[in-house]
């Protein structure tokens, strides 16, 4: 059976991307606020709280396309653990609602 209707007013979710050289994970934890229109599976909100890590030894890049200010990623170096809570913050980096956090793609090759 496939779940339907509302979401929760509060809600969460871990994303764990592996490395290419098998050395770790890039991890992101994010919470978020429902809008209250969103309906499952496709919950959505603002976020208030964003998490991430890369465990391995390989840098990554967060693709960012809707970031206010080039360059439209950031670099997530080896052994980095992160956390933004700041709403502007969030919103500069093009992040925040949940489905923003669900839709950035890593790179594993320098962008620049």
């Amino acid at each position: 059976m496939v779940r339907t209707g509302t979401c929760q007013p509060t809600g969460e979710f871990e994303l764990q991307i592996p490395l290419p050289n098998g050395s770790g994970f890039v991890n992101a934890d994010c919470r978020y606020d429902h809008d209250g229109v969103s309906v499952w599976p496709a919950c959505d909100g603002p976020v208030t709280f964003l998490r991430t890590r890369n465990t391995g030894t390989t840098t990554a890049w967060a693709m960012l396309p809707d970031k206010k200010k080039p360059p439209l990623w950031v670099v997530l170096n080896p052994s980095t653990d992160v956390t933004v809570t700041a709403a502007g913050q969030l919103n500069n980096l093009g992040l925040s609602n949940a489905l923003d956090v669900q839709s950035v793609r890593l790179s594993f090759v320098d962008p620049a």
